[in-house]
């Protein structure tokens, strides 16, 4: 869509999407949301796969210099600890937590 903004007397284009929740993914949204908060379930080991991880790379992920940044600012620090043992047994990467300005952000 085209629009023409006549404080900056230009054209700014934009694109709309929506996107659909399916039934069978409703287990899957259960492990992850508890009372409306995301969480990181204990048994995240079953679920974290070469797969899981590419998509969640594309979906949440970021270069970050000579490696990879993986967002995970909205959960807790002993949830994100949780994920990169997991991460680390299961892939063996070498993992540490990104400090961001102003406040403590669990980024691995």
């Amino acid at each position: 869509m085209e629009r023409y903004d006549a404080r900056y007397q230009r054209h700014s284009y934009s694109l709309w999407f929506y996107t659909l929740s399916l039934p069978c993914f409703d287990s899957l949204y259960s492990l992850f949301y508890a009372n409306g908060s995301k969480q990181i379930p204990a048994d995240i080991a079953n679920y974290i796969t070469p797969i899981s991880l590419t998509y969640w790379l594309g979906d949440d992920g970021a270069k970050h210099g000579k490696g990879v940044m993986l967002n995970t600012n909205s959960y807790e620090k002993i949830q994100v600890e949780l994920l990169s043992s997991v991460l680390n047994q299961t892939f063996v990467f070498l993992l540490q937590f990104m400090p961001n300005v102003g406040e403590l952000l669990h980024t691995i």
